[in-house]
């Protein structure tokens, strides 16, 4: 029997890049214990961590980010996998991709779970619409639940022991300046170089084991076809899990830093 799996939709367009991200990072992290797998739209597109606001015209020259890829990619994520994870709460304006992915969604007789408040989000009311999901929470929690129930068998839902996160390297605190990586000015965080081979590299997704303090290394360009580039700090990111959200309860705070070897390193 292959891995159940289910595809994690909801606004973006309007939203923060952690606020896009976050709860699919930690619904990710819940499903996986419980042996489902979750696919994420925003996945490998961690280029865009430096967004404040997105839009659906972000990036467009990216091959993950054109509209046609952003279509084609969602929909055959929405066709491959058995359900449909949908979180609309705090919506602020229809999300018309959502509403799309739904629509398929049915057309393939996927369930869909919709979490959204009980009155008042732009979603409801619409008689349509809301003949096209079968179950509705009000929290991410009770929606993950509800998924869970209908993916797997019932002795299955006991989930595995958590393994502890490995200890990672204690770093030298971030300097108080800046740096520019990728288009953005990051704050600096000095290493030495043993420090930075140790961090394990995530360029094209973010770790899902979420630690405050973990931290990662990712490469900012397209292609590691240069080892000087490979080699030169300049093309590369730190990233870390910093703090518990205060504008999304439950959620982890992501920062990025402009790694920079040691004076003593240096010399």
């Amino acid at each position: 029997m292959s891995r159940p799996s289910a595809y994690l939709a909801g606004p973006i367009a309007g939203c923060s890049y952690a606020g896009a991200t976050d709860w699919r990072l930690a619904a990710q992290s819940d499903l996986a214990r419980l042996g489902i797998t979750a696919y994420s739209p925003l996945r490998c597109k961690t280029h865009l961590s430096g967004v404040a606001v997105l839009d659906s015209g972000h990036n467009p020259e990216h091959p993950l980010c054109s509209p046609q890829a952003i279509f084609a990619r969602d929909r055959f994520d929405v066709e491959r996998v058995d359900a449909l994870f949908v979180n609309l709460l705090g919506a602020t304006h229809v999300s018309i991709g959502t509403v799309m992915e739904i629509a398929w969604a049915h057309v393939w007789r996927k369930p869909v779970v919709v979490v959204m408040e009980p009155s008042g989000n732009v979603h409801d009311g619409h008689a349509m619409l809301m003949q096209c999901w079968g179950f509705r929470a009000e929290t991410v929690e009770t929606g993950l639940e509800l998924l869970a129930a209908i993916l797997l068998p019932d002795a299955q839902r006991e989930s595995e022991p958590i393994e502890p996160a490995p200890a990672l390297p204690e770093l030298v605190e971030p300097a108080q300046r800046y740096a520019e990586r990728n288009g953005v000015m990051l704050p600096v965080l000095v290493v030495t170089p043993q420090e930075f081979k140790a961090l394990l590299e995530y360029s094209h997704t973010i770790p899902t084991g979420k630690v405050i303090g973990k931290r990662w290394k990712a490469y900012q360009r397209k292609y590691k076809n240069d080892p000087a580039e490979v080699a030169d700090l300049n093309n590369w990111a730190i990233g870390e899990y910093t703090r518990e959200s205060e504008t999304h309860p439950g959620m982890i705070d992501m920062t990025w830093y402009a790694p920079e070897y040691s004076a003593e390193a240096s010399a």
